[in-house]
C-alpha cells in the first residue's frame, strides 16, 4: 500500500494560501476501493483528518509563506509533500468586505444557536475568498493549463484584515427597500470614497442585513461588475468558519430550519446552499464545485 499525491509534486510553488491536495491510497498504482478511513494530514502544528472514500481523498492545507512540509499518514503508510508559498509581485488584489448598515450590529440571519456575529461573518467570508482563489487555480490545472489565480489583499499585506468591514451610511430599513442595482451603486460609491478605495483592488462585498421573512427575501443583491461584486448574506450561516468545519458544511444533510431562506434548488438541505457565492466577475460557482469534491 502506498499514498499517491495526484495533483502536486514535492517542491512545487503555489500562489494560493490554501492548497487543495488530491490523492489516493493505492496498490500497484490502483486505488484500493475498500479503503474508507481517514487520512491524517500534518503541517506545522496543525493536524487534520480528511476522509478517504473508495481509496481516494481530497484535503485542503493552509500554507505559510515560504517552505511548507505537509505529511500524509494513512494507517502505517506516510508520504511527505513539500510546497512553497510565494505571492505575486503585484498591488492588484481582491478585498473581502463585510458591509454593515448604519444602526445595524452586523449580525446575519441564522438558525438559533449559530454564531452570527460580525466576527463570525468575517471569518466565513475570508475563508470563502481563499477557497475561490484555490478553485480557480485547480480548475485551470484540470484543463491542462498552469495554475493561475488572483491574490487576496491579506496575501500581499499580512498586516491587513482578512476581511474588512465597511460601515455604510445606508440604514437597514433603507437597504431593504432598494433594488439590487441601487444597492450596488450606493455601496460602490461608498467604497470608492472611503480610505480603502483603489483602482488596483476589486471588492467582494457581502451585505449584513439580508432578511427572509418567510415569503420573500430583501436586501439580497447578487450583482457584479467593474470592481465590485455585491451579495446578500442570506445563506452565510451555512459557510464554514475554518478548515476544520469544511467537510461538515459541504456534506451537511440536515433540513433547513423553517423561516430561513432556502435557495438549494429543491435539495432542501444545508449542503445544497453553498452555491450562494457565485458572483458575476468570477463565473465559477465555487462552493458547489468544492462540495462536489467530497461527494465522489
Amino acid at each position: 500500500m502506498v499514498i499517491i499525491i495526484k495533483n502536486w509534486t514535492t517542491g512545487e510553488t503555489s500562489n494560493c494560501r490554501l492548497a487543495v491536495v488530491r490523492g489516493c491510497v493505492a496498490e500497484n498504482s490502483w486505488p484500493i476501493v475498500s479503503e474508507n478511513d481517514d487520512i491524517v494530514v500534518t503541517y506545522g502544528t496543525t493536524v487534520g483528518l480528511w476522509p478517504v472514500h473508495n481509496g481516494h481523498f481530497k484535503a485542503v492545507v493552509e500554507l505559510e509563506r515560504g517552505v511548507n512540509d505537509v505529511r500524509f499518514k494513512y494507517k502505517e503508510e506516510q508520504v511527505l509533500l513539500t510546497l512553497r508559498l510565494v505571492v505575486h509581485s503585484t498591488e492588484l488584489c481582491v478585498v473581502p468586505l463585510y458591509v454593515v448598515c448604519d444602526g445595524h450590529d452586523g449580525r446575519f440571519q441564522a438558525p438559533e444557536g449559530t454564531d452570527n456575529s460580525l466576527d463570525s461573518a468575517c471569518r466565513r467570508i475570508a475563508l470563502g475568498a481563499h477557497l475561490v482563489q484555490s478553485l480557480y487555480a485547480e480548475k485551470l490545472l484540470e484543463k491542462g493549463l498552469p495554475r493561475k489565480t488572483f491574490q487576496v489583499e491579506n496575501d500581499l499585506d499580512p498586516g491587513s484584515p482578512t476581511c474588512r468591514v465597511l460601515h455604510s451610511q445606508l440604514t437597514m430599513s433603507e437597504a431593504r427597500k432598494l433594488k439590487q442595482e441601487d444597492l450596488w451603486e450606493f455601496i460602490g460609491r461608498e467604497i470608492m470614497t472611503s480610505p480603502i478605495a483603489s483602482e488596483k483592488r476589486k471588492y467582494l462585498a457581502i451585505l449584513s442585513c439580508t432578511f427572509w421573512d418567510g415569503t420573500r427575501v430583501v436586501a439580497d443583491p447578487a450583482l457584479g461588475g467593474g470592481g465590485l461584486a455585491l451579495l446578500g448574506s442570506g445563506t452565510l450561516h451555512t459557510w464554514p468558519e475554518s478548515l476544520s468545519q469544511l467537510i461538515h458544511c459541504f456534506t451537511d444533510q440536515r433540513k433547513m430550519p423553517p423561516g430561513l431562506q432556502d435557495n438549494s434548488c429543491f435539495r432542501l438541505c444545508k449542503s445544497g446552499r453553498h452555491e450562494q457565492l457565485n458572483f458575476s466577475p468570477l463565473p465559477i460557482n465555487f462552493f458547489e464545485h468544492f462540495a462536489n469534491c467530497w461527494k465522489t
